[in-house]
C-alpha cells in the first residue's frame, strides 16, 4: 500500500502541475465514494441470546472491514499505475482505509459501552478489541487529509497489515451473528 500512496502522490503532483484539477478535488476524491465508504453495512441476520448486543455491533461494521481486506490487492495494483483512473482508484482506497479506521473506532466505543460481556464471548471480545486497535489507532482520518503525504502512507500501511488478522477474528463471530 505504500506504493499506492507514493504512486498516487506522483500522479496527483503531475496532474496539479498540468492544471487539470485543484488540490481540494484531489484530496477529497469523488463525493459518492466518500459517502459509500463511510456508511457502515447493515446486518441482515438478527443475532439473539446474551451475546446479541455484541454480535450486532460486529455485524454492523463487518462488511466495511471485509471489503477493505478484499480490496487490498486492487489497491496495490492501482499504486503501480500512472493513469488518471489509477489516481481515482488510489484515492478511493485511501478513503476506504479511513472508513475502516472510523468503523474500528466506532465499534470499539460501542463494544466497550456494552459493559461486561457474557463469559462465552469474553475471550473472543478481547481478541476482537486487540485486532481493532491497530485500525482504530492508525490515525488515518487525520493523516490522510493529504492523501499523498508520508503520514498517510504510514497510516494506510498500518491498516493494511492489521485488516487480515481482523478478518480472521471476525470469522469467529459467525456463530453469534448467524445463530
Amino acid at each position: 500500500m505504500s506504493r499506492l500512496v507514493a504512486a498516487a502522490a506522483a500522479v496527483v503532483a503531475a496532474t496539479l502541475l498540468a492544471g487539470c484539477t485543484t488540490p481540494a478535488a484531489v484530496r477529497s476524491g469523488p463525493a459518492q465514494a466518500r459517502t459509500a465508504a463511510a456508511a457502515p453495512a447493515l446486518p441482515s441476520p438478527t443475532p439473539t441470546g446474551p451475546a446479541a448486543p455484541f454480535a450486532k455491533v460486529i455485524a454492523t461494521y463487518e462488511k466495511t472491514w471485509q471489503d477493505y481486506d478484499a480490496g487490498t490487492d486492487a489497491c496495490n495494483k492501482a499504486a503501480d499505475g500512472r493513469t488518471a483512473d489509477d489516481v481515482i482508484k488510489a484515492m478511493n482506497c485511501v478513503k476506504s482505509a479511513q472508513a475502516a479506521a472510523q468503523a474500528a473506532r466506532a465499534a470499539t466505543d460501542a463494544l466497550n459501552g456494552l459493559g461486561t460481556p457474557p463469559a462465552e464471548i469474553q475471550a473472543l471480545l478481547t481478541r476482537t478489541l486487540a485486532a481493532l486497535a491497530p485500525l482504530r489507532d492508525s490515525g488515518a482520518e487525520a493523516a490522510c487529509q493529504d492523501a499523498g503525504s508520508e503520514p498517510c502512507r504510514q497510516a494506510v500501511d498500518k491498516i493494511d497489515l492489521a485488516v487480515s488478522p481482523l478478518a480472521d477474528v471476525l470469522d469467529s463471530w459467525d456463530t453469534y451473528i448467524n445463530p
